[in-house]
């Protein structure tokens, strides 16, 4: 249980910092510089992605206790057990995201002064030294703001596509998923395992291919046009708001996507291993729960 909760602990910090990051981009507008915006906040992706590389092998060990003793068939009550761990995980992306999203009014405040700061300082060594200033913690305090739960609302109206919206609740989806689907199949095909881990790069793949070209051109093409002063900042807030929403929707849709998906990479890791089983698609249900 302990690996369980180390786990749903650095998945809760990981989707906090994505949500988080979408925010940055009001900052940005705010302050005119979106270069500087995304340079800086690569440093918490970067917090984000170490936690990730950690939070991997820790989960494929939860796969490895569970198989102990079992070389060609898990058993049914293990695999179950297994599948309610893996959604505690998955529940703890969508905690994460929460959080993220009650921290989005105050992040604005903390990043848009940090990006005056360093864009007087000119350096990131200065930047981080002021960390350990006592007035920054009080600077930290004075910039609490109150969650925004409502969609921000005023006269104008905003137009965000709605694909696009659409389209990063699926990318969540996925992405929240995907590592572990590919994780979990390998205890559905213990002797095809390696195969299964190893089609985690293709959903990955997938999932980047749709935020590259559905989801991060129009969230540039915004927040480029509320710097020129073609849109408004109430039309990135909007933008964020929903953002972060659908993230969190994304995550919650995870939980019915984790098992049917871990079935769609085990059959493929069966197809692979041995083509000819497409000749008896039946075989291939086996995979696959009867209640999702």
């Amino acid at each position: 249980m302990t690996r369980v909760l180390l786990v749903c602990i650095f998945t809760g910090v990981i989707h906090s910092i994505d949500a988080l990051y979408y925010s940055s981009r009001i900052a940005a507008v705010r302050v005119r510089k979106l270069g500087i915006a995304l340079t800086l906040f690569n440093f918490l992706i970067i917090l984000a992605r170490g936690a990730n590389t950690i939070q991997a092998p820790i989960t494929g060990s939860l796969v490895d206790q569970a198989m102990v003793g079992y070389t060609h068939q898990v058993p049914a009550a293990v695999l179950m057990s297994l599948a309610w761990r893996f959604r505690y995980i998955i529940f703890s992306a969508t905690i994460g995201s929460i959080l993220g999203a009650l921290l989005v009014p105050s992040f604005i405040q903390v990043f848009t002064r940090v990006l005056s700061i360093f864009e007087r300082e000119a350096s990131v060594m200065k930047l981080f030294l002021r960390m350990f200033r006592f007035r920054t913690y009080r600077v930290l305090v004075e910039s609490v703001r109150k969650p925004q739960v409502k969609r921000p609302d005023e006269h104008e109206k905003s137009t965000i596509p709605k694909g696009f919206l659409i389209a990063n609740v699926i990318v969540v989806a996925v992405y929240t998923t995907g590592v572990l689907s590919t994780i979990y199949s390998g205890a559905l095909i213990p002797v095809f395992r390696l195969t299964a881990d190893n089609l985690s790069g293709v959903v990955n793949v997938i999932a980047t291919i749709l935020l590259v070209i559905m989801v991060d051109p129009m969230i540039a093409l915004t927040t480029d046009r509320a710097i020129a002063g073609e849109r408004s900042e109430h039309d990135v807030k909007v933008m964020v708001w929903y953002l972060v929403a659908g993230k969190i929707i994304g995550t919650l849709i995870a939980q019915i996507v984790f098992l049917p998906a871990s079935g769609v990479i085990a059959s493929v890791a069966m197809v692979i291993n041995k083509p000819g089983v497409m000749l008896h698609p039946a075989s291939l249900l086996q995979f696959f729960p009867r209640l999702f």
